[in-house]
C-alpha cells in the first residue's frame, strides 16, 4: 500500500493524518523567518493599513494550528489550502523583490517538500522513516573515502608493529 500522494481530499482527516500535519506546522512555525507569519496580521501593530483591502481571506500558522487542535480541517487538502493560502497572501501584498515574498517563496518551497507524501497509517508512517533512514545509510555507504591510506589500514600496513 502506498501513501496518499494528495491527502485524500474526498475522505475525512485521519488521527495519523492530523498529528503529521501538526508536526509539520509546528516545524514551519519553529523557522525563524516564519516568525513574521506566526500570528493574524493587525494592520495597525504591523503597519499594513491597506491590508484587509488587498488580502480578502487571511491566514496565518497560529490559526492553522487552533483549527488543526480543533479538527477543524476535513481532510489534508483543506489543511494545505490554508497553509499556502498564508504564502499566497504574503506574495499578494508584498509583491516581488520585497523580502517578505522572497521569505513566503521559500517557506512555500519547504512545505510543498515537507507535505509531497502524507501518511494515512502509522505503518506507512514508519515505512517512510525507514525509508528515510535506509536512504542516508546508502549516502553514508556512498561516501566511503577511496584513497591510499584507507587500503593500507586495511591490511594492517598503517600500524606500527612493535619488536
Amino acid at each position: 500500500m502506498r501513501p496518499s500522494k494528495s491527502g485524500s481530499s474526498n475522505s475525512s482527516m485521519n488521527q495519523v493524518q492530523s498529528q503529521f500535519c501538526t508536526s509539520i506546522t509546528k516545524k514551519i512555525n519553529d523557522f525563524p523567518m516564519a516568525r513574521y507569519f506566526a500570528q493574524p496580521v493587525d494592520p495597525k501593530i504591523d503597519g499594513v493599513a491597506d491590508y484587509f483591502d488587498k488580502i480578502k481571506k487571511p491566514m496565518d500558522l497560529g490559526t492553522v494550528l487552533q483549527n488543526l487542535h480543533d479538527n477543524k480541517y476535513l481532510s489534508v487538502d483543506q489543511w494545505k489550502n490554508d497553509m499556502n493560502l498564508i504564502w499566497k497572501n504574503a506574495m499578494t501584498y508584498n509583491g516581488p523583490g520585497y523580502p517578505l515574498y522572497i521569505i513566503a517563496q521559500d517557506l512555500q518551497d519547504t512545505f510543498r517538500k515537507m507535505t509531497e507524501t502524507i501518511p494515512r497509517t502509522h505503518t506507512i508512517e514508519w515505512l517512510m522513516k525507514v525509508r528515510k533512514e535506509h536512504l542516508a545509510l546508502q549516502r553514508i555507504i556512498m561516501a566511503k573515502p577511496n584513497d591510499d591510506a584507507s587500503k593500507g589500514e586495511q591490511s594492517g600496513n598503517s600500524t606500527p608493529q612493535s619488536k
